[in-house]
């Protein structure tokens, strides 16, 4: 491919969070061009003059897309709003297609209070059909910004696909094959983190058959270029998981990420990752069955659809159920049972109940590649285990044990070694400050 067009397609991929549609839709139609891609430029040319007959990209076969349709109101010759006693037809005749182009629609926006919009040829139809007299269509211009982010979609799944398979791979590219991609905005780097230990411990992954590229360690290579990469990677990774959340779907990277996923027709995994639930999918993602990171079940169910999908045997699910626990507190919320607890229950402080399981799962982590050192991991955390199970020593009073154990285990939830050796660097200071 020409380096020009190359560079052209980067620059407009590099703008599409900064310029408006009306900026970035004449260097597409220049892409369109010098890709010979008619059905890239013919879509340009309708979004930059409108779904007119006026444009000379609008034929008998040209309808105006569902993307483009915005919920309002019909209202009547007397002011009164117009309701079908069929409920779907009510729901389709109270949708306006937006024909106009993408610079006029962008003024639309702006526009302060509900926008009507008078059409005789509608209000003929209706008039002629059902004898109504309508007066006009109302909506809140607001809903035009869903048109927008709908284009702007669009926009980049054509850029994405163009070429991609036949793309010149330089020397700062790096090849990679990963098994899972995890879609994501940055601010829910925490939950990409448990997803990731998760998909670890479960599937017993490598880090390199993993990329998200908020978490360290699973970032993309230095020095490669960036966007080749993750068009490379979004493209060719086995699975595509996309982290839904109030933050992802407000980011146009994610949007885009997920919008050249759905394109490709490659496996795609929405997971839903706020209590909003289904509720926070828009566009194409409505079509695809999601999961829900807040939902045990479905937890266990992405794991074992993955490990299908890459013909991995999954581990034994009481070695990971911890971990699936963990991805849905932080999703949903709310905090982990310890956190919960009262000074006063010392009981629940010292349950255990499948400390052996979260061991070998812990050390396998800490050491996939290195099983000496799984061996090793093991005793030291079984050891300090049996120092715990000791409970509170006789010179610590209650409250000051419970809190204690309270705050380091909500610190090191996964690693007994490290609970004794704060709880004993703890214990020294209480025993300092008697004495001061």
């Amino acid at each position: 491919m020409n380096p020009k067009t190359i560079k052209l397609i980067e620059d407009v991929l590099s703008d599409i969070d900064s310029k408006s549609l009306s900026q970035l839709l004449p260097k597409a139609q220049q892409i369109a061009k010098y890709t010979n891609n008619e059905a890239f430029n013919k879509w340009v040319q309708l979004e930059t003059s409108g779904y007119f007959n006026t444009n000379s990209a609008f034929d008998e076969k040209v309808i105006v897309p569902d993307y483009r349709k915005v919920p309002g109101r019909l209202i009547a010759k007397d002011g009164r709003p117009i309701q079908f006693e069929d409920p779907e037809f009510n729901m389709v005749a109270n949708q306006y297609p937006v024909r106009e182009g993408v610079s006029e629609i962008e003024k639309m926006v702006e526009h302060k209070g509900m926008f009507s919009i008078e059409n005789g040829v509608m209000g003929a139809m209706y008039q002629k059909q059902f004898g109504i007299h309508i007066d006009r269509f109302d909506f809140n211009p607001s809903s035009l910004n869903t048109v927008l982010s709908e284009i702007r979609i669009k926009l980049n799944t054509f850029l994405l696909e163009i070429d991609i398979d036949s793309l010149d791979i330089q020397a700062n590219t790096e090849v990679v094959n990963m098994d899972v991609f995890i879609s994501h905005s940055h601010q829910d780097v925490d939950i990409a983190k448990a997803l990731i230990e998760l998909l670890k411990i479960s599937l017993n992954l490598s880090s390199d058959k993993i990329r998200c590229t908020s978490v360290d360690g699973y970032r993309l290579p230095a020095g490669i270029s960036t966007d080749q990469q993750l068009k490379s990677e979004i493209h060719d990774s086995k699975i595509l998981i996309g982290l839904i959340s109030p933050s992802s779907i407000s980011s146009y990277y994610v949007l885009f990420e997920l919008g050249a996923r759905w394109g490709a027709n490659k496996p795609l995994i929405p997971l839903i990752a706020n209590a909003q639930g289904a509720e926070l999918l828009k566009g194409p993602l409505q079509g695809i069955n999601a999961l829900s990171a807040i939902e045990e079940a479905q937890l266990f169910q992405l794991i074992e659809e993955i490990g299908t999908k890459l013909g991995i045997k999954t581990e034994n699910p009481a070695s990971y159920q911890h971990y699936i626990k963990k991805l849905t507190a932080i999703c949903s919320g709310t905090v982990l049972k310890t956190n919960d607890i009262q000074p006063t229950e010392l009981d629940y402080l010292s349950n255990y109940d499948g400390a052996e399981e979260q061991i070998k799962s812990h050390c396998k982590m800490e050491w996939p590649e290195d099983f000496h050192m799984q061996v090793n991991c093991i005793n030291e955390q079984k050891a300090a285990l049996e120092i715990l199970k000791k409970g509170k020593p006789a010179d610590i009073n209650d409250n000051d044990f419970t809190l204690i154990r309270k705050k380091v285990a909500e610190e090191w939830p996964d690693d007994f070694h490290m609970r004794v050796s704060q709880e004993r660097e703890q214990y020294e200071a209480i025993r300092k400050l008697r004495s001061i």
